[in-house]
């Protein structure tokens, strides 16, 4: 009986060190991020890795007996001199490495931006984030998600800023994550048809018809299979027209007289636009910077948000009729004064004066 029990005690103190030892799940969030290996007392690079790599995180227990990160404060070479450095202990395809800390995110599921995206301090919308956003491609890991508004879905995310050197946390709209491995696959080809594409009349064309079959193979989201089709097929000016009337087509009725094109403040014009986009189409009009304009009609809102400068707003289809201007104008130069009577928005919130 007693020889029973040691192997009973035996094996559930195994278990409880196994469960103390399980790593955490981690995702490299910079393209090309490091492993190191250490060697003399530093850490020595050892190879590189994409963004959207999973990593695993080797844990300890600290003094107080909690489950935590394997963390190592140490020194490497940055530009020939010897730098300090934190890394966690890390496995990487079963083979033990060292990462910086401020290159992964901890515990959280991979994910892709698939439509531009500002970035929001907190999970509410008013609270974006001013000159900063994320671009199709960008490689994020997320978490909990929660309901903006009492309507809109932010999910909490880490992201690494190649400009800082650093990962940071924020939270964009879900609509704009996706998790498809496809979709993973895809921004890799893209990226790859654009450097082929960069090299303009030399560009390979048997290579680029390789890369958009292999995308075509892809199950991606509709967002990355237009970006591909527009990069492959670039409209020409005879298509003009139809993109004009398909934009339309696409918009919401959204009726307000009397709006205000704010560039009070702007010292260059703001741009009137054939298309409700700042890529693909062209400016044709302008309302003069540093003033306002009164009187301005709108007729529609686009069907997407775009982020410009940090700023993610819809496009607005406007008219001002004494200076003979129509076209789209990007949300955040206009004004909605609260007390109009004919406002015939399909989604008004009456705490907002401005769709900046």
């Amino acid at each position: 009986m007693k020889k029973i029990i040691s192997i009973i005690l035996a094996s559930f103190v195994a278990f409880a060190a196994f469960a103390a030892e399980k790593p955490i799940p981690a995702v490299m969030l910079q393209d090309e991020g490091y492993l190191f290996v250490e060697e003399d007392g530093k850490m020595t690079y050892k190879m590189s890795i994409p963004a959207g790599s999973e990593l695993d995180v080797l844990t300890v227990k600290n003094e107080n007996g909690v489950v935590v990160p394997e963390v190592k404060q140490s020194k490497r070479i940055v530009s020939e001199k010897l730098r300090d450095c934190e890394c966690y202990h890390v496995k990487y395809n079963n083979k033990p490495y060292w990462c910086l800390t401020n290159r992964i995110g901890l515990n959280e599921k991979i994910g892709i931006i698939i439509k531009d995206s500002a970035i929001y301090r907190s999970p509410d919308v008013c609270d974006v984030k001013e000159k900063s956003f994320l671009t199709v491609g960008t490689v994020i890991s997320y978490g909990d998600v929660f309901l903006a508004n009492n309507k809109i879905k932010l999910a909490k995310i880490s992201y690494y800023d190649s400009t800082a050197y650093e990962v940071y946390t924020g939270y964009v709209k879900l609509e704009k994550i996706s998790s498809s491995k496809d979709d993973y696959k895809g921004i890799k080809i893209i990226k790859s048809i654009k450097k082929i594409l960069s090299d303009g009349e030399k560009a390979d064309k048997g290579l680029l018809e390789e890369n958009y079959k292999n995308f075509k193979h892809l199950n991606t989201s509709p967002a990355l299979s237009q970006m591909c089709d527009e990069l492959m097929n670039p409209p020409e000016d005879g298509d003009v027209e139809s993109a004009e009337s398909a934009a339309m087509d696409a918009s919401t009725p959204f009726h307000f007289e009397n709006a205000i094109i704010n560039a009070q403040g702007e010292e260059s014009n703001i741009n009137i636009r054939n298309l409700p986009s700042s890529k693909n189409s062209k400016v044709i009009g302008q309302f003069d910077g540093g003033v306002t304009t009164t009187g301005v009609y709108v007729y529609n809102r686009s069907a997407e948000t775009e982020v410009i400068d940090g700023v993610e707003d819809y496009w607005y289809y406007v008219e001002d009729g004494k200076y003979d201007k129509k076209g789209w104008v990007f949300g955040q130069y206009i004004l909605f004064p609260v007390d109009e009577e004919e406002y015939d928005s399909p989604d008004y919130d009456d705490s907002y004066d401005e769709r900046g």
